[in-house]
Formats: structure tokens, C-alpha cells, sequence
């Protein structure tokens, strides 16, 4: 399996061909395409002030979780 990425009209359009109203296929490719620009890529110090401790990864998390190594 290959991730390939796909435009916004694209996303959009797929939508619509799997029966989506064209306005929340719309919306929907909207939304995903502001949550993958990068804007939110950046980490904060959001979980140090509030659990008091820095971030992880989630393939940390995932491997502490389940018993592995990151």
C-alpha cells in the first residue's frame, strides 16, 4: 500500500462519486485540506503546563502502551 496524496478538488470529487451532496463534499475537503497544510504541525507547551511533562510521539506512546519500543 502507497499513500498518494490527493488535491482538494480531487478528495471533493471522490466524494461526491461515492454520493456526498456536493456541499459537504465541498466542506469536507475544505476542512481536511486546512487540517493538512502544516499549520498544525508545530508542538506547544499546551501538555507541559497542563499534565506536566513533554510531549511524546505517538509511536512512544503506542509502544509504552502496548509493551514495545519507540
Amino acid at each position: 500500500m502507497v499513500y498518494e496524496p490527493v488535491s482538494e478538488a480531487a478528495y471533493a470529487e471522490l466524494l461526491t462519486g461515492f454520493g456526498f451532496p456536493a456541499g459537504e463534499a465541498a466542506w469536507l475537503s475544505a476542512l481536511f485540506a486546512t487540517l493538512l497544510d502544516g499549520h498544525n504541525s508545530s508542538a506547544t507547551d499546551g501538555v507541559k503546563r497542563v499534565l506536566g511533562r513533554e510531549t511524546r510521539s505517538f509511536a512512544a506512546f503506542a509502544a509504552e502502551a502496548w509493551g514495545g519500543e519507540a
